[in-house]
């Protein structure tokens, strides 16, 4: 009788650790698990910002090419600039020899606006993304333009905002 009272206590103490290190083992876990969630948290908030950040920086980018291209005078010297575009990984990004030879024909395409454009001078036509435009070339046309019809509206537009359909 003295050895089943003896191994009951055993078994109540055993029992009782037991259960008070399933209680810390619940709270580190809770503790772990909010932990988580706060990383889970930071991580989405610095992806957001960086998504913010780096659309600012594209559409900076987008207005400065789009102001940056087409010809400049320089203290009376007619100047034409060309705009590199440049891979993330610092390449250079394939040309558009498809679109010009596309166009080489004298002929008119259909082409997808793949960034929004707004008209910088006169003869500029405005236009928005996934829009479907007539292009065609001119010739003696500077090589970055191509012209395009919307509409009954004509205008020229940078060649690195359209794809051939």
């Amino acid at each position: 009788n003295f050895v089943v009272s003896q191994a009951e206590a055993e078994v109540r103490v055993a029992q009782a650790e037991f259960d008070k290190q399933s209680e810390i083992t619940k709270l580190l876990l809770e503790g772990i698990q909010t932990a988580h969630n706060n990383q889970l948290k930071c991580i989405r908030d610095f992806v957001e910002a960086q998504l913010s950040f780096y659309a600012q920086a594209h559409q900076s980018l987008a207005d400065l090419q789009r102001d940056l291209s087409g010809t400049l005078t320089f203290r009376g010297t007619s100047v034409t600039t060309t705009v590199v575009d440049v891979k993330e990984n610092g390449e250079k990004k394939k040309s558009h020899t498809g679109i010009y030879a596309a166009l080489s024909d004298g002929g008119t395409k259909q082409a997808r606006v793949i960034m929004d454009y707004d008209a910088v001078l006169r003869d500029e036509l405005s236009v928005r993304l996934n829009e479907v435009i007539i292009v065609y070339r001119l010739p003696g046309m500077d090589e970055d333009f191509v012209m395009a019809e919307r509409a009954g509206v004509r205008g020229r537009i940078p060649i690195e905002y359209i794809e051939i359909v």
